[in-house]
């Protein structure tokens, strides 16, 4: 792993659900996030597990919910940002979809492509080039979290931070979509009278299209003496 690919698997462990496993290793993501080539990164990072540790696992996870999964305004999905719960979503994620598939990759059971957790393991494994620009394709959404995350003062923005750092600056482009998507809002499209989740409506075409792919839960991020592998 190159010192970027260290820092995804790092946020990938770190932004996923709090869950046992993740409590039983976030002193050694901790230890690890010290070692981080670039200081920078490494202080957001460390100060993120540092209150991690501090606050404990009933408390993070509450926080957890109350900041992802509450509220749209800070979902890790990457491209509800840009397509809101329209058919467009479904193209966008089906594109990030064939990424992994040129990888060999596809996102664990009942993940899609745009989860950000998933979005960083996958670069953190692959060849860096084609995560780097599996990342790049959402960098407006990605943006749109770090600042919605950022005016919250939320502490899960250390991570997300670090990771649009490994990315350098917005090109002008990436800067006016992310400015026109917190602006406008995620859009938002009535199908048969109903909201349509296209989310739920990809899945199944997702899932045919990388059958014989190697999945992120069958090769998950592992920490080991020295790093993660």
């Amino acid at each position: 792993m190159n010192p970027a690919q260290q820092l995804y698997a790092l946020a990938a462990l770190l932004l996923a659900y709090p869950d046992d496993a993740f409590v039983e290793q976030l002193p050694q993501v901790d230890h690890l996030a010290k070692r981080l080539p670039s200081r920078q990164q490494a202080r957001r990072l460390a100060s993120f597990t540092h209150w991690a540790l501090a606050v404990g696992p009933d408390r993070l996870r509450q926080d957890y919910t109350d900041t992802f999964d509450l509220r749209r305004a800070t979902t890790l999905d990457l491209t509800y940002y840009e397509h809101g719960d329209t058919r467009d979503r479904g193209q966008a994620l089906l594109a990030l979809s064939g990424r992994y598939r040129l990888a060999g990759i596809e996102p664990g059971a009942g993940q899609l492509p745009d989860y950000l957790p998933a979005l960083l393991a996958f670069a953190a494994q692959t060849d860096p080039s084609l995560g780097e620009a599996a990342l790049r394709s959402c960098r407006p959404g990605l943006e749109v979290l770090r600042q919605a995350l950022a005016s919250r003062h939320s502490r899960w923005a250390g991570p997300v931070k670090a990771v649009v750092q490994t990315l350098g600056p917005l090109s002008a482009d990436e800067r006016q979509r992310a400015d026109q998507l917190r602006a406008a809002g995620t859009p938002q499209e009535a199908v048969g009278g109903a909201q349509f989740d296209i989310a739920r409506a990809a899945l199944p075409a997702l899932a045919a299209r990388t059958v014989r792919s190697e999945r992120l839960d069958r090769q998950p991020l592992r920490l080991v003496q020295g790093g993660v592998a």
